[in-house]
């Protein structure tokens, strides 16, 4: 069944959810990290087959992360509605002479 499976990927592995079952299962874990450390920064319950490690990403997926991904991923968060009003606020205050952050002397 198409769809029926799709991946999450995480700080720490990659976790598959299979929908039928309605259940994740562990397919990798990244370099650095161990199943131990997953299960307790996971707060859920998960399929644990052993699994292999995530292998290293190549130098053309290194790239693409670096000079396309990110970029895009920062003009998202600059643009996102929480930061322009933010910074919407920020212009306000600094015109009345308030600010909203301590300041410390």
């Amino acid at each position: 069944m198409p769809g029926a499976r799709s991946r999450s990927s995480q700080n720490r592995c990659l976790f598959a959810f299979d929908r039928a079952r309605q259940r994740f299962t562990l397919e990798s874990v990244h370099p650095g990290h161990t199943v131990e450390e997953v299960i307790a920064n996971t707060g859920f319950d998960f399929d644990r087959p052993s699994g292999p490690d995530t292998p290293a990403p190549s130098a053309a997926t290194l790239a693409i992360l670096r000079e396309v991904v990110a970029p895009q991923i920062a003009r998202s968060i600059r643009n996102s509605p929480q930061r322009v009003r933010i910074a919407q606020r920020q212009r306000v205050e600094r015109a009345h002479g308030e600010t909203s952050m301590p300041i410390s002397g």
